[in-house]
């Protein structure tokens, strides 16, 4: 039967998505939205969740950040690693703490001295001479504060991105003027990299004195 099921049962096709990887593909209407919302999907033109939203993200990103130098988004990256870090660490050492909780005594010892180990490598201690489950439960506790910092670190962001969002909004109007442009820019048609492009015209002629 599962032979069977295997020829003509045909798995649904994964959808194929446009995502922006570069900031010549994402528009700036798209970059201006994820500031406000941090909705990743403005990575991809069909507006879909996928996993690749933030890999395409961080790439837009990245770019952004070399063709301007934007202190607050460098800033930005230094706390997204951060809560990266965090996140990687409160995952791993939950794995551990229910591993050990799971663990059956006919499987040895050696491997529960193996994930207490690991345990210790996070900075974890485990003092075998008391009640081990009791430790766990102090340490499943302990870490609770690294998901509290996740979030401390998420709302700077936020406050970041919303002050960045906030600010592209009021130079699209006054790099408009600077370069006595005749036309209104227009978010949704112009490329975050036309975009860059636009304010170091705007910068140049400022500087020139034109």
């Amino acid at each position: 039967m599962d032979f069977l099921q295997k020829i003509f049962i045909k798995k649904p096709k994964q959808e194929i998505l446009t995502m922006y990887y570069n900031c010549a593909d994402i528009s700036l209407f798209n970059w201006i939205k994820y500031l406000e919302s941090q909705d990743l999907r403005y990575f991809n033109a069909e507006f879909k969740e996928s996993k690749e939203n933030k890999n395409a993200m961080e790439s837009v990103f990245g770019e952004y950040i070399e063709l301007t130098e934007n202190r607050t988004i460098i800033s930005r990256f230094g706390k997204m690693h951060k809560i990266m870090k965090l996140d990687g660490k409160y995952k791993t050492v939950s794995l551990l703490i229910r591993a050990l909780y799971n663990y059956k005594k006919e499987c040895g010892m050696g491997i529960f001295n193996d994930l207490i180990k690991q345990l210790e490598a996070h900075n974890y201690k485990i003092d075998k001479s008391k009640d081990i489950f009791k430790q766990l439960e102090n340490i499943n506790s302990r870490i609770q504060g690294l998901k509290t910092q996740i979030e401390l670190i998420e709302i700077e962001i936020n406050k970041d991105d919303s002050k960045e969002k906030t600010n592209l909004e009021s130079e699209i109007i006054t790099v408009g003027r600077i370069l006595e442009l005749k036309y209104k820019i227009e978010p949704k048609e112009t490329t975050l990299k036309e975009w860059i492009e636009l304010c170091k015209q705007a910068k140049k002629s400022v500087k020139d004195g034109k």
